[in-house]
């Protein structure tokens, strides 16, 4: 596996661990000014009858097949409760699945069951400007506005499969609100996240002032993830293959309060040396550093 996919892969962990937060993107930074609350997009409530009604009313080109809403679980993620419903077709057959936000009843994922006959299909396509597109027209067919506040922070194409996501920026900080679409060359969605109209927001910009600044956070990283806990003995030729540092706004931890972070991503390439493997090999790590203390608060390996 190469360095990009190992980043990309961990990227795509913290964000569907947060489900449907993921902090990651380029430093480039638009003009600030004090975000507001996003608009809320399709609201399908909060218990089964509820979001049955809600789907075959407003939006019953999306399941067309849909017989049943079953409840499933309750769950606490990073920024609140959410409840996740199975959609059933005939002969209790899955067709997809919605998950909405507590309390408010936003709907928060949805997820196509694959080789469903049930879903519109868009044009097929092409290129990742096309991917684009379909993904953006899903997002509005929900309610929501993708509004030139989030960034395109993922555009990764693997065969006919496209996986975009778009994250709300504000600074050099990236905030909690995210959309990620994955579709195939075919137009098919397969699942999509959509952000909370309750995300917490910064207060001030102070509150997205780090007191770390990226080199320090950098260097706090690697004296956690050297090339010796990387490699072996046997190792040879140990060399930083990419390193990446993004600031984020977003709860850590039991609390749901937010706060600023470094996220670090570190790469090292290798030749690990014995059994004959004569390429390289990578060993990488995600390192979360509070960006107001300095202090390190996590450390993910990817081996």
């Amino acid at each position: 596996m190469n360095g990009r996919k190992i980043v990309a892969a961990i990227t795509l962990v913290l964000f569907l661990a947060g489900l449907g937060i993921s902090c990651s993107g380029p430093s480039s930074a638009p003009s600030l000014h004090m975000p507001v609350a996003m608009k809320s997009g399709a609201v399908l409530g909060k218990s089964a009858p509820e979001v049955e009604s809600a789907l075959r009313r407003d939006y019953p080109d999306e399941f067309p097949g849909l017989n049943k809403v079953e409840a499933r679980e309750t769950t606490q993620g990073l920024l609140g409760e959410f409840s996740r419903f199975d959609l059933k077709g005939e002969n209790d057959h899955l067709i997809g699945s919605v998950s909405v936000c507590l309390p408010s009843g936003e709907l928060n994922s949805v997820m196509y069951a694959p080789q469903s006959d049930d879903q519109v299909m868009a044009n097929r396509i092409e290129t990742t400007q096309d991917a684009q597109q379909v993904a953006r027209d899903f997002i509005a067919r929900w309610g929501f506005e993708l509004s030139n506040e989030y960034v395109l922070t993922e555009e990764n194409q693997e065969g006919d499969q496209y996986r975009l996501q778009w994250q709300r920026q504000y600074g050099e900080a990236f905030l909690c609100e995210s959309f990620y679409v994955e579709l195939n060359a075919q137009g098919r969605i397969g699942m999509a996240m959509f952000p909370r109209s309750d995300a917490p927001l910064p207060q001030s910009r102070d509150e997205l002032e780090p007191n770390i600044s990226r080199g320090q956070a950098l260097e706090l990283a690697k004296e956690q993830f050297p090339p010796t806990a990387a490699g072996s003995e046997s190792s040879t030729g140990m060399e930083l293959a990419e390193e990446q540092a993004t600031l984020l706004y977003q709860p850590m931890g039991p609390t749901t309060e937010p706060r600023l972070l470094w996220s670090i991503e570190i790469l090292y390439q290798f030749h690990p040396g014995g059994n004959g493997f004569n390429g390289l090999d990578h060993r990488g790590a995600t390192i979360m550093i509070d960006a107001k203390s300095g202090a390190v608060l996590s450390i993910d390996y990817c081996m």
